[in-house]
C-alpha cells in the first residue's frame, strides 16, 4: 500500500513523515540510513604487530608511543583508520573495542565499532552512523627484531658485579636505560634495548645502536662507579664475509661496595663517602682524613658493615664536649667526645655506627 499525503505538503518519500526538513526528499532518519557516513573499504581489515617488541606496521614499522596495550591498539587504529573505512570531510570519528591482551593472543581478532558524527545544516542537527566489524591481528617480527634473531645486533653491554644485584640495583639500571632511551630516540631511532638477560651477578644488554650503548654505559658508571672496557667482536674466518658481524662489546665492572659501606683497609675502618667512576673516596674513621683509592685495588678492602646493616643509636643527651647515645637494640649507653665524630649532630637525634675493637664509631649521615 502506498503512502497517501495531502496535496502541497512536504513529506519524506521513504517513511511519509510530513512537515519535516528534507534532503534528497528524505527526512534525517531515512537519509542517514540510505547514505551512511561511513563505509568499509577493506573486506578483511587487519593490523600487524611485532610479537617481540610491539612495534606495529603502517607502510613501515613504527615504535608505539605507549606500552599500555589498549593505548597501543588505539594508536594503531588511529593510524590505519583511513585504510579501514571511508567517510566525508568534517566527520567526527570515534571508535570502541573491548579486549584484553589474553583474548587478542588467543583469537587473533577483535570487534571494532566505529561511530561517525556529522552536522547537517539542511536538518540543523548532528547525524550519527555506526559500523561494526572484525579486525584480524597478525603477529610477526619487525625488521629490528628479525636482525636480532639472526644475531645482527650492533652492541652488547655486559654489566658484572662481585656481589649479587639487588632488586633496587636492577630497577635503577633499567630507569637509566629508559631515561637515556628517551633522550636519544629523537636522533637515533634504534636507541632502545632489544633484549636482555639478568643473572645474580651479571646483566647483559643487547642493543641495536652503538651510540646508545656508549651513552648508557657512561650513565651507569656515573651512577654506580666502576671500570669500563670497550672492544669489538670480530667474525671468524669460516663465516660468510658478505655479512657484517662485527659488534661493539662494552664490559662494565661495577664496584662490590656501595656509598655508605664501612670497609677495613690496613686494619683501620674506613667509610665510603663517594664513588667516582673507578675511584673510592674513603674517610679514615681514626684520623678523619679522606683518601682516594683505586677500584683496581678493591681486593684489599674488606667489608665490615654494609650501610643498611649499621647499628642505630639515639642521642639522649648533649654536652659541650661530648654526647651520650643509646644503642636501639641492646639499650647500652655510650659517651663520645664530639671531636671524635664525623658528622654534625646539632640537629640529629639518631646516628648510625658500629663497634670495632671495642670502640664505638659513628659514621656521617648517609643520604
Amino acid at each position: 500500500m502506498g503512502i497517501i499525503t495531502k496535496k502541497g505538503i512536504r513529506f519524506c518519500i521513504n517513511c511519509g513523515k510530513e512537515n519535516v526538513k528534507l534532503l534528497d526528499n528524505r527526512c534525517a532518519h531515512c537519509y542517514i540510513i540510505i547514505n551512511p557516513l561511513i563505509s568499509k573499504i577493506n573486506k578483511n581489515p587487519s593490523i600487524k604487530i611485532c610479537k617481540n617488541c610491539f612495534n606495529y606496521y603502517d607502510k613501515h614499522w613504527i615504535k608505539p608511543k605507549s606500552n599500555n596495550f589498549e593505548d597501543l591498539l588505539s594508536e594503531i587504529i588511529n593510524s590505519k583508520l583511513n585504510s579501514f573505512i571511508s567517510f566525508p570531510k568534517d566527520t567526527n570519528i570515534e571508535f570502541k573495542f573491548n579486549i584484553t591482551p589474553e583474548l587478542l593472543w588467543t583469537n587473533r581478532c577483535f570487534d571494532l565499532e566505529i561511530i561517525a558524527k556529522r552536522y547537517f545544516p539542511e536538518f540543523d542537527e548532528e547525524l550519527t552512523s555506526n559500523l561494526k566489524f572484525s579486525v584480524n591481528v597478525e603477529f610477526s617480527l619487525c625488521n629490528t627484531c628479525l636482525r636480532i634473531k639472526g644475531g645482527s645486533y650492533k652492541a652488547v653491554v655486559n654489566i658484572t658485579r662481585k656481589k649479587q644485584f639487588t632488586d633496587d640495583d636492577i630497577d635503577e639500571i633499567f630507569d637509566i636505560i629508559e631515561k637515556d632511551s628517551i633522550k636519544l630516540k629523537l636522533i637515533d631511532k634504534n636507541a632502545f634495548t632489544s633484549k636482555y638477560t639478568i643473572g645474580r651477578n651479571k646483566i647483559k644488554l643487547y642493543l641495536n645502536s652503538e651510540k646508545f650503548a656508549r651513552k648508557l654505559s657512561n650513565s651507569i658508571i656515573n651512577k654506580f662507579g666502576g671500570i669500563m672496557r670497550e672492544s669489538t667482536l670480530r667474525k671468524t674466518k669460516g663465516e660468510n664475509r658478505s655479512k657484517k658481524l662485527d659488534k661493539l662489546m662494552i664490559s662494565l665492572k661495577l664496584p662490590k661496595f656501595d656509598i655508605g659501606d664501612v670497609v677495613i683497609l690496613d686494619d683501620v675502618p674506613h667509610y665510603i663517602k663517594s664513588i667516582n667512576r673507578d675511584q673510592f673516596s674513603l674517610l679514615n674513621l681514626d684520623t678523619n682524613k679522606i683518601q682516594k683509592f683505586s677500584m683496581k685495588k678493591e681486593s684489599k678492602l674488606l667489608l665490615l658493615r654494609s650501610h643498611e646493616k649499621l647499628d642505630k643509636f639515639i642521642v639522649i643527651c648533649k654536652f659541650d664536649d661530648s654526647i651520650q647515645i643509646m644503642d636501639k637494640k641492646k639499650y647500652n649507653i655510650y659517651e663520645i667526645l664530639k671531636d671524635q665524630l664525623n658528622t654534625d649532630i646539632e640537629n640529629i637525634h639518631e646516628l648510625s655506627g658500629f663497634t670495632y675493637d671495642d670502640q664505638i664509631y659513628i659514621v656521617p649521615e648517609f643520604e
